[in-house]
Parts: C-alpha cells; sequence; structure tokens
C-alpha cells in the first residue's frame, strides 16, 4: 500500500509565461511537467507556513505566500496554481533571509500541539522524534531559503502548487505494512 502526502513544489517563472498560463490548465500541467529550477517542501509546507506565521491558513505578508498572496493562474490535478511576482518572491526572500536555519522552527514546533491544532499531515506525534522532525523541518526551510534567495537574485517569479505524492511503499525495505509506517530507529 502507498502512503500519499500533498507536497508542495515552488519553481521559478518568467513573466512572459504567465499570460499564457493564466486561466490555461492544459499549458499550467505541460510547463510544469518541464525541468526547471524547482524545489519542494515535501509535507513540510504546513509547518513550515504555521513557524513563519503562527497561522493554520493565514498571516502577514509576506511570510504567509506558501499558503495565500499571488494570483491564481489555474489549477492542477491537486489545487491551485499560483503566481507570485518577481517581485513578491524578493519580498518573501528578504523577510527570512535573517531566519537561521539551523534555529528555525524554535518554540512553535510541538508534535503533539500541531497535531491538535490541524497542521497538515495531523500526524507530527507519529512521525518520529522531536529532534528529527525538527532537523527535517529545518532542512527543508532551508530548500525554501536558498529557493527564495537566489530567485530573487535572478529576478525570477514564482508559481507555488501542491501534488499528491507517494511518500512510503510497501516496496520499501523498511516500510511495515501493518502499522503503516518505518520502523523507530534505536539507535
Amino acid at each position: 500500500m502507498d502512503i500519499y502526502r500533498k507536497v508542495c513544489h515552488l519553481c521559478t517563472v518568467e513573466p512572459k509565461d504567465v499570460d499564457r498560463l493564466r486561466g490555461n490548465n492544459a499549458s499550467i500541467k505541460s510547463f510544469l511537467a518541464k525541468p526547471r529550477y524547482e524545489t519542494d517542501l515535501h509535507f513540510y509546507w504546513h509547518a513550515i507556513h504555521y513557524c513563519l506565521t503562527g497561522s493554520l491558513d493565514k498571516g502577514k505578508e509576506p511570510f504567509c505566500y506558501l499558503l495565500r498572496g499571488g494570483e491564481v493562474l489555474g489549477r492542477n490535478g491537486t489545487g491551485q496554481v499560483r503566481y507570485l511576482t518577481a517581485v513578491e518572491v524578493a519580498s518573501f526572500a528578504s523577510a527570512i533571509k535573517d531566519i537561521e536555519p539551523k534555529h528555525f522552527g524554535g518554540d512553535r514546533f510541538k508534535p503533539k500541539q500541531l497535531d491538535e491544532l490541524g497542521v497538515y499531515p495531523e500526524t507530527w506525534s507519529e512521525e518520529g522524534d522531536l529532534a528529527e522532525l525538527l532537523e527535517d523541518l529545518r532542512e527543508f526551510f532551508l530548500l525554501l531559503h536558498e529557493f527564495l534567495l537566489e530567485s530573487a537574485e535572478h529576478q525570477k517569479g514564482a508559481l507555488v502548487y501542491f501534488n499528491d505524492e507517494v511518500v512510503a511503499s510497501e516496496a520499501d525495505d523498511d516500510f511495515d505494512e501493518q502499522d503503516g509506517a518505518y520502523p523507530a530507529d534505536d539507535d
């Protein structure tokens, strides 16, 4: 049995491409299928948003740009595809540039509280130990950090979109099909 999770992606986009994508879901699908500078935040996107904003789905701009802001261009199979202009990307990059990835999350990343609040995937207490989860959160925040800073440096806009992706499969050697999880690391 495969385990799917909603994964957040960001990819660069040129302003010249935005007009042909606007309202054209087939063009969006084709555009997203081509290789380009992109990053994904795995299923940590909602925890990153929450740690940046203190909110489940709102927050002050530009910190809320993973879930809000920008222009909705259309939809892919999972939901909205939003466009952040080069100015919005630069604003987001500027807002987070001084946040040290190695300190990101701080007092807001508490797995049990994240589950109670409804932070996706609402299984934080089951995902692993706090130190490992916090390390992974910081790693994905670093990817966002690098993506935004590099995109801003090159004056690029970005598309923000989601896909449902397999994060574990019964074909994985360590995956416990009965429990639907990976075994705890006893090291």
